[in-house]
């Protein structure tokens, strides 16, 4: 159930309303590392659209992890995911789906 809410939250990233999508992107972002799963999923199958990006990339930026370094991280992949190449961004999200699942303190 939360995973479905988690997926549709991540749909309305591309919802050409703005409203709707800011609030998707701060829901996905309260839902802390939970929301990372389904959000690089996404960022590594998905159409890249600008809307996506964007959400993506603010959600990456304020999701409350606890390890530091893997915190850090998460924003250096949120400024690429905002502002790097296209074809780079489903090769480094699918390369930090990994990490979510090894990390003890998320």
């Amino acid at each position: 159930r939360e995973e479905a809410w988690r997926n549709g939250q991540v749909d309305a990233l591309n919802d050409p309303n703005y409203g709707v999508r800011w609030l998707a992107a701060e829901g996905l972002a309260a839902e802390g590392p939970a929301a990372l799963p389904p959000l690089l999923e996404a960022l590594s199958t998905r159409k890249l659209t600008a809307w996506l990006r964007q959400g993506a990339a603010h959600v990456l930026t304020k999701v409350a992890v606890p390890d530091p370094l893997l915190r850090d991280d998460l924003r250096s992949l949120a400024a690429q995911v905002k502002q790097g190449p296209a074809a780079e961004i489903p090769v480094l999200a699918h390369a930090f789906l990994p990490r979510l699942s090894n990390s003890r303190r998320l």
